[in-house]
């Protein structure tokens, strides 16, 4: 995995060999030519951000002329850097001798090195990756690097990456139990996934703009929503299919403390005290992750992923009831509940079909459909 560096150099536009090398130490240079700039960025997206790489001498602004750079800036921006929730250790590279030959200077930056050293930038890129490795932030990267995929501008963004590590992190935290915070934040990320889905209609457009879109979408994708069907029954994973219905059943109790619960999720866990419900569904969630984010990344066409899916039309019908080679009952792409029509109904007889939805069950959903949910007999 490539480590994120923010590096202040109004000349880095014109250092494409230093990226390079960089580069092929598993490095990201991400220049800005000035103070302004490049703090700006730090501030936003600094939980996307591995080290710090400053120039000894440098713009206060991108619209600054060339020569106002000063060693002011440098001091102005390692206080700002102090000020941000995240530490970092900054690095220093520049070609000015009165910074690398001036102990005041390395008084306030230790890790000073020399641009135009093969053995200086060598060993800075070393010692880069050393500090970031000492960073939690970075460790939990590197160990989950599929997860934090789903970061990507394809997918869903950066804006979510705090709420990630701090989901990553409460693993190794004993003292959780998985109270109602903690659920909320894979909550909070799921639904923004859900979005994104809606953008790309691999969930229908505006679909998060319904009523109960957090839990109709989850139906959706399980295909047990019943205003949709999906057209390609093999487009989702079963196994996501069934992990996401329940991750979403746990996290909407858990989310919640009050109310008409039905798990009681909440309650179970300060009783419990051990964490494990929790957690168990964290790596529920990473797998979750990990598959939409190559889904995403793969379906990013609107007018093909919205062939996928149709809407249910109302199955309102009368027909004869008829019976197959599997004795399942059915009446042209409707199936019946064995268990319950055999009891009442018998081949031939006449009926009327009140509602339906999605037939979910894999060995008959290709030749039925839908599922009938409410009847009337209409013959004695």
């Amino acid at each position: 995995m490539m480590y994120n560096i923010l590096w202040i150099d109004d000349d880095h536009e014109k250092m494409l060999g230093l990226k390079g090398r960089a580069k092929m130490a598993n490095i990201t240079l991400n220049g800005f030519k000035s103070k302004e700039s490049g703090m700006a960025e730090l501030k936003k997206n600094y939980q996307n951000y591995d080290g710090v790489l400053l120039d000894a001498k440098f713009l206060e602004s991108d619209s600054d002329v060339e020569g106002s750079e000063d060693t002011l800036f440098i001091h102005r921006t390692r206080d700002e850097i102090r000020d941000l929730p995240k530490k970092f250790e900054i690095f220093v590279l520049t070609g000015q001798a009165e910074a690398f030959d001036s102990s005041e200077f390395k008084k306030s930056f230790q890790n000073v090195y020399v641009k135009g050293s093969d053995e200086s930038i060598n060993k800075l890129f070393t010692d880069l990756k050393a500090a970031a490795d000492r960073q939690q932030d970075t460790q939990l990267r590197h160990k989950f690097p599929e997860v934090f995929k789903i970061l990507d501008e394809k997918c869903i963004g950066s804006k979510h990456s705090d709420t990630l590590l701090s989901v990553l992190k409460s693993l190794s935290d004993d003292s959780l139990a998985g109270v109602d915070e903690d659920f909320t934040s894979i909550r909070v990320v799921l639904e923004t996934i859900f979005k994104r889905l809606s953008e790309l209609e691999i969930l229908p457009a505006n679909f998060t703009d319904e009523k109960g879109w957090i839990n109709g979408s989850s139906k959706f994708i399980s295909n047990k929503h019943e205003s949709y069907l999906h057209t390609d029954s093999d487009f989702f994973h079963p196994m996501v299919q069934e992990t996401l219905f329940r991750i979403m059943n746990v996290v909407q109790d858990g989310s919640h403390n009050e109310g008409n619960l039905n798990y009681k999720c909440d309650d179970f866990c300060r009783t419990q005290k051990t964490g494990y419900l929790y957690k168990s569904t964290v790596y529920a969630f990473l797998d979750v992750l990990v598959y939409f984010r190559k889904l995403m990344d793969d379906n990013q066409n609107p007018e093909e992923n919205r062939k996928r899916w149709k809407t249910s039309e109302s199955q309102s019908k009368t027909g004869i009831l008829k019976q197959d080679e599997n004795n399942n009952f059915f009446i042209d792409d409707c199936i019946f509940q064995y268990n319950i029509v055999s009891k009442v109904l018998k081949p031939g007889d006449v009926v009327e079909i009140l509602s339906t939805n999605a037939n979910t069950n894999a060995k008959t959903k290709d030749k039925y459909p839908f599922f009938v949910t409410k009847f009337n007999k209409i013959n004695p």
